[in-house]
């Protein structure tokens, strides 16, 4: 277990899946990131997403006319990953193609992850490099859950949009979930840019902002002083999710870079909507930040 520390938080990662298992507040002593302690919620904290988010149809994809399987969000967040870097405030931890990745995703990837800590909270920057002589689609998510001092519906969403933009939130039709319907409609919950939260309004399953503009989200309530603002510097997309129906105390708000299949038939994953597609040789950096109030 890596450790970063500084003079207000520390954050704690493993090495499986380079997945993040605390951020904690030292001057307020508040845990940011949810842990589950066996509560029977969910089970992780901050999953990595690579390369698919979502589960496939029939759980198997479609490319240059071979059927491939793949689990539920990817197989990286299962990977022990490599130490590169670390020191107080900052790590880094790769992950590369192996044999058994080669079976169900065939193209030779290097993916890494920069962790830096700094006074205000953490930032989070993944570089995808396509080591292999084809182009290489797929699709980066990142999945933390954030804990919550009171009830779900106690708190907001308030999203942020380039100056001059009319916020107009719009979701990605969900049917039957966790699959996209195909359509895009107005997130009805919203006013102007803030989306009320409520239990029921995830007991359906997930929502994905389907808005590719948005510049930051951040999760506010006014009966704590505790907010988590996520910045979108390189993410199209944000998704919501509690566990369905059970009035879970975390929210996790995610941010994607691709999309789940849309419901049927398994997808061409050259042509699948939202997908990166990465030239031979490239590398494609995405970051996002934490700032922790």
């Amino acid at each position: 277990m890596l450790k970063l520390e500084n003079d207000n938080f520390v954050v704690t990662i493993s090495t499986l899946g380079a997945e993040l298992q605390s951020v904690y507040n030292k001057v307020h002593s508040f845990e940011y990131l949810w842990d589950d302690k066996e509560r029977g919620f969910w089970g992780r904290h901050a999953p990595i997403l690579f390369p698919f988010i979502g589960r496939s149809n029939q759980d198997s994809y479609l490319l240059h006319e071979q059927t491939y399987q793949m689990t539920q969000h990817g197989f990286i967040r299962d990977q022990e990953f490599t130490l590169v870097e670390n020191d107080h405030t900052h790590a880094v931890l790769r992950s590369v193609a192996s044999a058994e990745t080669m079976v169900c995703y065939p193209f030779d990837f290097e993916f890494t992850i920069h962790y830096e800590l700094t006074t205000q909270g953490l930032n989070t920057t993944f570089v995808v490099t396509n080591r292999s002589t084809e182009k290489m689609p797929f699709a980066l998510g990142s999945h933390p859950g954030f804990n919550l001092e009171n009830d779900l519906s106690d708190y907001e969403l308030q999203v942020t949009a380039p100056e001059g933009n009319d916020l107009q939130l719009q979701q990605f039709g969900i049917q039957p979930a966790p699959y996209r319907d195909g359509s895009v409609q107005r997130l009805a919950v919203a006013v102007g840019n803030r989306i009320p939260l409520s239990h029921q309004l995830l007991d359906d399953g997930l929502i994905i902002i389907a808005n590719n503009n948005l510049q930051s989200i951040k999760l506010h309530s006014n009966k704590s002083l505790r907010n988590v603002t996520l910045s979108l510097t390189d993410f199209p997309y944000v998704a919501l999710w509690s566990p369905e129906k059970k009035n879970a105390p975390f929210i996790c708000i995610e941010p994607f870079a691709g999309l789940p299949d849309k419901y049927g038939q398994p997808v061409n994953l050259l042509k699948k909507l939202g997908n990166n597609i990465l030239a031979p040789h490239e590398s494609q950096q995405f970051e996002y930040r934490l700032t922790l109030m």
